[in-house]
């Protein structure tokens, strides 16, 4: 092999590395939106200005697990209800124009240590019926029919971290932002056990 040849071959070696070692860039970077969300989310972590347009493109060129996330202010539900049906349900309205990716956040609370909450999706009647939730019981313990917990029930809004189709249990930590404020039940629910299944009636 000539000199010129190995120079070559070595120049071609010498690319294939860099192309490995910027590989997840130039992925990242093919991204549709990604120079225009790039420009926005500097000038809005350097210059705290157009949080919201910084917002609408990540919102366009993230991955499905990540929330681009910058100041976007996320509305309460309103008119919190519980309704008095077979299998009481706490019902609610919806907020108009919420991200598609935000979620309802209901947390049920009977002390500072006996607490769950539960994301819910986007629905046009949004409610959820306490009976069914998996690990809500368990969350709560056990409790005298004689002697009911008073039950605190609160619902906001927010934006989580791959968000479920689903109700489901979520925790503080795959809580990326939520609302300022909240709506609350009120007057406040009960909460008892019979035959270690939980009761959640309105008043």
């Amino acid at each position: 092999m000539s000199k010129k040849q190995l120079g070559a071959a070595q120049g071609h070696g010498s690319e294939l590395e860099d192309a490995k070692r910027a590989g997840w860039f130039v992925r990242f970077r093919a991204l549709p939106g990604f120079r225009a969300a790039a420009v926005a989310f500097v000038l809005t972590v350097v210059l705290g200005v157009g949080s919201t347009v910084a917002y609408a493109y990540w919102s366009q060129s993230k991955p499905g697990s990540i929330a681009g996330v910058l100041g976007y202010a996320l509305p309460p539900p309103t008119e919190v209800v519980c309704k008095e049906e077979f299998r009481n349900r706490v019902v609610w309205t919806p907020v108009a124009g919420l991200d598609p990716d935000a979620r309802y956040i209901v947390t049920f609370q009977i002390d500072p240590k006996k607490t769950a909450a539960y994301a819910v999706p986007q629905t046009g009647s949004p409610e959820v019926v306490p009976y069914t939730l998996p690990g809500l019981d368990d969350a709560l313990g056990t409790r005298s029919s004689l002697n009911p917990a008073k039950l605190t029930v609160k619902v906001e809004t927010a934006i989580v971290a791959n968000p479920n189709t689903a109700t489901v249990p979520i925790t503080d930590t795959q809580i990326v932002q939520r609302s300022d404020t909240f709506a609350e039940v009120s007057p406040s629910m009960r909460y008892y056990t019979i035959l270690l299944k939980g009761n959640y009636p309105c008043k």
